[in-house]
């Protein structure tokens, strides 16, 4: 089993938790200037959701991914029932899906690209 990284632990859950905060807000305090902005928004919330979970925990992709495509599904579910002025529309789902692959794939990549303290400090 790989190591658990700590600090995309601690980042994973403070982005999910304001993104999750921010899908639950109701409809007249978002700002949106249009549709495709919308868009962007789901998948960036996933996207880097996704990638700071796979960043830690690297041997586990497939539950990243699973957990992330069932958040996806109650979060649009969750906006149809709950909040005022939000729905569930199929392209925030599909666009949050979208995210989560995106984010698989750099989340992959992340600790490549920001390497640990132990890798840095050697001569």
């Amino acid at each position: 089993m790989r190591r658990i990284r700590r600090r995309y632990v601690a980042l994973g859950a403070l982005w999910t938790a304001g993104a999750v905060l921010t899908l639950f807000l109701p409809g007249a305090v978002v700002p949106v200037p249009g549709p495709e902005w919308n868009t962007l928004a789901h998948v960036t919330f996933f996207a880097v959701a996704v990638a700071l979970w796979a960043a830690a925990f690297p041997g586990r992709l497939r539950r990243v991914a699973a957990v992330a495509a069932a958040l996806a599904v109650v979060t649009e579910v969750g906006q149809a029932a709950l909040i005022p002025g939000r729905g569930a529309q199929w392209v925030d789902l599909v666009a949050d899906l979208y995210g989560v692959l995106g984010g698989l794939a750099l989340g992959v990549v992340l600790p490549w690209i920001l390497p640990s303290r132990a890798r840095r400090s050697r001569p």
